[in-house]
């Protein structure tokens, strides 16, 4: 009997190990992205591909950019992998039934979709901070474990400002910010091992996007900005697309990474850019 007590402990254990190897390989994987028809969501969906996913979901807003970017996919991994719905993540939340009816089971979600309107607070908190949040509620009541589901992972693209503090694009690094510690907060080793939903977050740096391409501080502090920021080393969207693959594949649930001028670690805890500092970059 001890015998074959300890072979069936012996079972559960290598089945563990191999659950949570599975759980860390893109292969045959449906996803979901978020704000994919171009930019940082499109590089994300590309290396997914590139990684041996089943299917791509491309959730964007945009229907003229989400159509193209699917034929371009298409054209290059075959038409069956990639789908493109129209859907606008702050509203269309009610899409994720119909979605999981008809594309499930989805095992990856990826929350990029993202505004930088400094003017317009509302929309960038409700596109930034409570469309992830309630798009990864809905992910992981579908999902998790201990309610029968298959588990899964969910990847929020927050930013470098979600971890730190200064005086420019205050409402932009405020949802991100939000977005940051709610990855952390529901990431938590407590909440994975109840419920089998691993949850990373990814802070890219400057990014090449057309987001990026817009005016991205207030006119009375843009020069200021722009000298602050003048050595910041700029990436393109693949680079975050290449991190996205590699944390997917390394990182544990509650972790954030940062990917600044293609060079990929983990986040800090906690930046506070002084006054000093900003002082000095001005002179």
């Amino acid at each position: 009997m001890a015998v074959e007590l300890t072979f069936l402990f012996c079972l559960v254990i290598l089945s563990v190990r191999a659950n949570s190897i599975s759980d860390k390989d893109l292969k045959g994987k449906n996803v979901i992205v978020t704000g994919a028809a171009r930019g940082i969501g499109y590089a994300i969906a590309d290396n997914f591909l590139a990684n041996g996913v089943n299917q791509i979901i491309i959730l964007d807003r945009n229907v003229t950019n989400g159509v193209r970017a699917a034929e371009t996919l298409k054209c290059k991994y075959g038409r069956d992998k990639v789908i493109f719905i129209l859907c606008d993540v702050t509203k269309d939340r009610h899409l994720w039934g119909d979605i999981v009816d008809e594309h499930g089971p989805i095992h990856v979600l990826v929350n990029n979709a993202g505004i930088l309107e400094e003017d317009q607070p509302r929309e960038m908190i409700l596109t930034n901070s409570v469309a992830p949040i309630e798009w990864s509620l809905k992910f992981r009541e579908y999902a998790r474990n201990d309610k029968g589901g298959p588990g899964g992972t969910i990847v929020n693209i927050a930013s470098i400002s979600g971890y730190t503090i200064f005086p420019f694009m205050v409402s932009y690094v405020s949802s991100k910010h939000a977005s940051l510690a709610f990855s952390k907060s529901l990431g938590h080793p407590y909440n994975f091992k109840k419920t089998g939903i691993r949850i990373v977050a990814l802070c890219p740096g400057l990014t090449y996007t057309a987001m990026t391409a817009k005016q991205m501080a207030w006119d009375d502090q843009l020069e200021d900005f722009k000298k602050v920021t003048k050595d910041d080393v700029w990436q393109e969207p693949d680079a975050v697309g290449k991190a996205a693959v590699h944390i997917f594949k390394n990182a544990e649930s509650g972790t954030a990474w940062k990917i600044t001028g293609g060079q990929l670690s983990v986040a800090p805890e906690y930046l506070y850019m002084t006054d000093e500092e900003i002082e000095n970059a001005l002179n």
